[in-house]
């Protein structure tokens, strides 16, 4: 009798040690898979801190993603985020195909950098572009990702967008200068069924291609950028590829009446300063033109872009 309870309290202690062993593997191994996925979509070596799986309590929670900037820039990164939870267990995650009923990002902190005529944001953009033009069986080739994820619902919130201007308007007079330098601040975003519309659902690389546009579109939609980022932003996002598919949200309104109020803004400012006064703001120092700049400024930053 003493044996047979020795027996079954070693098996006990084996299936404890393989079950321990077994979410250590997980982890791991999820961890690796949100690196992997993002570094390939965005092209620059993005790191996870770490990767919590809930083995009761249905929720996994990710810490710390740190984007980090093309090589050239200064800006400590190009986006990092605090946290992220996703409703889906250890078994849901097991499966080739994951469905997530909610996925929420928490305090991002984004930097757009212009420096020597280049653009942080154009180069992970181009990424993307480079992203969506390969088939799935490419994509799951190459970023070595499987999975797939239908997710009915991600928010987005607490997002921080800060501006670094090329250095020609630095050298504005100094009220305008610090002008130039805004950070745009966007509560919430919303998405819905990302990974729906196709059968075997989004790879990693593929669900952060939506959240990085996502975010950039509703930076577009709430304004408060400089009138020629504003304008270089637009135009980049147009050439990737279903932006009017997104099913975007922002704070309760639709992001394609905010889209089209950026736009206006865009035009009008432009028309405003004309693109060669802009290019060359930063060497004529003139009364009149620094007047003009600051007015168009000014336009651009009215009492409802906050």
């Amino acid at each position: 009798m003493k044996k047979l309870k020795r027996l079954l309290l070693a098996l006990l202690l084996l299936v404890i040690v393989a079950l321990v062993a077994a979410f250590f593997y997980v982890d791991t191994l999820a961890k690796h898979g949100v690196e992997k996925g993002a570094t390939y979509a965005l092209g620059v070596d993005t790191t996870l801190g770490n990767i919590s799986l809930g083995i009761f309590s249905g929720k996994t929670g990710l810490d710390k993603l740190n984007v980090p900037n093309p090589g050239g820039f200064a800006s400590p990164h190009f986006l990092s985020l605090g946290r992220a939870e996703l409703d889906a267990s250890v078994r849901d995650l097991m499966g080739e195909k994951v469905h997530v009923t909610r996925l929420a990002f928490k305090d991002i902190d984004v930097n757009l950098e212009k420096a020597k005529g280049q653009a942080n944001y154009a180069v992970i953009m181009e990424n993307l572009k480079k992203l969506e033009s390969k088939d799935d069986a490419t994509k799951e080739k190459e970023s070595g990702n499987e999975k797939k994820f239908v997710i009915d619902l991600i928010d987005i919130e607490n997002i921080t967008v800060h501006v670094n201007l090329t250095p020609e308007l630095e050298g504005l007079a100094p009220a305008i200068g610090n002008m130039t330098k805004p950070d745009v601040n966007i509560p919430k975003i919303t998405l819905k069924n990302v990974g729906s519309d196709s059968e075997g659902g989004a790879l990693i690389s593929e669900v952060s291609d939506v959240v990085i546009k996502a975010i950039l579109q509703a930076v577009i939609a709430k304004g408060g950028l400089p009138a020629d980022m504003l304008a270089d932003l637009q135009g980049r996002m147009a050439q990737l590829q279903n932006i009017d598919k997104l099913g975007l949200e922002m704070a309760g309104k639709a992001i394609g009446d905010l889209q089209d109020k950026a736009g206006k803004e865009i035009e009008k400012v432009t028309k405003d300063l004309g693109k060669d006064r802009l290019k060359d703001a930063g060497k004529d120092l003139t009364k009149d033109v620094t007047k003009d700049l600051g007015k168009g400024i000014g336009d651009l930053f009215g009492k409802d872009r906050k």
